[in-house]
C-alpha cells in the first residue's frame, strides 16, 4: 500500500508550509496524480486522515485531481489519451510511442487561514 507512503510524503510537506505561514490553518490541499502511479484517491485519502492525525495538517481536505495517461505515436505522429497504462497507439497500433503525461505525483497548492483572509501557497 504505496498511498500510505505518499500520504505522510503529504503531510510532511504541507506542516513545512505550514511552518513558514505561522498562525494560519491549513484548509485544504491539491495533489495531481497520473494515472500511470495507479494511486488509489479513496485509500490516499484514509492514509493521509491517519497521518495527519495529531500534526499541523489535521482536519485538511485533501483534494486529488487526475492527470490522463497521454501519449504521442512518433509513426502517425497522433496524440491520444489512454484508459490504461498499454502503450500502443489506439490510431495506428504501432507501439513506437512517446508519454507525455501520467506519471505526475505533484502537490499543487495548499489553502491556508490565518482568520482573517485566506492565502494560498502554490508549487509548480
Amino acid at each position: 500500500m504505496h498511498e500510505y507512503t505518499i500520504a505522510e510524503a503529504l503531510v510532511g510537506q504541507i506542516e513545512r508550509i505550514a511552518r513558514e505561514h505561522p498562525g494560519c490553518m491549513v484548509r485544504s490541499a491539491v495533489v495531481a496524480i497520473g494515472g500511470l502511479r495507479r494511486i488509489v484517491p479513496d485509500i490516499l485519502r484514509f492514509g493521509f486522515e491517519g497521518a495527519a492525525a495529531g500534526t499541523a495538517a489535521a482536519g485538511t481536505d485533501l483534494v486529488v485531481e487526475h492527470v490522463p495517461i497521454r501519449i504521442h505515436c512518433h509513426r502517425c505522429n497522433a496524440e491520444s489519451e489512454l484508459d490504461e497504462p498499454i502503450y500502443l497507439c489506439p490510431a495506428c497500433g504501432h507501439g513506437d510511442v512517446a508519454a507525455l503525461s501520467g506519471d505526475e505525483l505533484i502537490l499543487k497548492s495548499v489553502d491556508i487561514d490565518n482568520g482573517r483572509n485566506s492565502c494560498s501557497a502554490e508549487h509548480p
